[in-house]
């Protein structure tokens, strides 16, 4: 029995520190970073069970469980959400990945007019999409739409005036990461990186969202950034936009919003990152026919 329990606590030790690694070895970042939170339970679970079996694997559990909460932890203090207050107007923004084969556009249509959003940001945004979609414009006055054929296609929809800015890797307009709506008192980003399933796409992966942090970072201005990042707050790619200063609105470590509704397998990819903004920001994984949860949140720029 005990070698089994060593060996468990071996495993899940291996298991919580392969992520470190994910600066050379890519699918360390994807295999084990992304799920740092289930690691984490999965270890308090392991402590809770040698505790009650003896008291000689306990010292192994707690290494293990003080591991993870280290990486998650240190992660968390960085990206604390801002304080968050009522004072003003806020500025509501509601961020869906459509899913590009979904066909319920009378679920989607419903939850933007429950939320009242000021701005909606719309992803893998395609031309069946835009039919689907094409009465948000009696709603909203104001709106940029880049239709796509398969999942990078991103549109934005407000109230409210704003300037865009594209933002692709490289020239090709089909390799779009995110656009930039620049609203008079805050830069709004919905961005859309590559999934990161192979070593190609996770350092496209890793290089657009460095691009968003660099873009954040030059504006100098107040700005929210939403979206599918196609990566974890806990992943190395996320490093960057720590740096930049960037903030989770989050109030939880654990909002699974991929696959929607799973709770076990679910990760937080699915984001609302503030800077110079105070927020709060919620998951809500009500049926639209997406595999992502929508994510909603209350902003209210500096200045409002």
């Amino acid at each position: 029995m005990k070698f089994i329990i060593w060996g468990g606590l071996i495993l899940l030790a291996l298991a919580s520190a392969t992520g470190l690694a994910a600066n050379w070895i890519w699918e360390a970042d994807l295999y084990f970073n992304h799920f740092r939170v289930q690691l984490l339970c999965a270890s308090l679970i392991a402590l809770l069970v040698v505790s009650l079996i003896g008291r000689r694997f306990v010292p192994g559990a707690l290494a293990v469980v003080a591991l993870n909460v280290a990486l998650l932890g240190g992660r968390m203090i960085a990206m604390s959400p801002p304080d968050a207050h009522a004072d003003g107007a806020s500025l509501r923004i509601l961020s869906l990945n459509l899913l590009a084969e979904n066909k319920d556009g009378e679920a989607v249509l419903s939850l933007i007019t429950q939320t009242d959003a000021d701005v909606v940001v719309a992803l893998e945004f395609t031309p069946d999409w835009a039919q689907a979609l094409a009465s948000l414009d009696e709603t909203y006055s104001h709106s940029v739409q880049r239709p796509q054929k398969g999942y990078h296609g991103i549109a934005i929809w407000a109230k409210k005036p704003f300037d865009v800015e594209a933002m692709t890797l490289g020239k090709r307009t089909e390799n779009l990461v995110g656009l930039r709506a620049r609203f008079a008192d805050v830069d709004v980003y919905g961005v859309h990186p590559k999934a990161p399933i192979t070593e190609r796409m996770w350092r496209g992966n890793r290089y657009s969202i460095s691009m968003i942090a660099d873009a954040v970072t030059t504006s100098g201005r107040p700005s929210v950034v939403v979206g599918d990042f196609n990566a974890t707050a806990w992943s190395r790619a996320f490093k960057p936009l720590v740096q930049a200063g960037l903030k989770r609105t989050y109030l939880s470590p654990f909002n699974p919003t991929f696959p929607a509704g799973d709770w076990l397998r679910g990760i937080e990819i699915d984001h609302m990152l503030v800077k110079d903004v105070a927020a709060r920001s919620r998951a809500t994984c009500v049926e639209t026919g997406s595999d992502h949860c929508a994510v909603i949140g209350e902003v209210w720029p500096v200045g409002r």
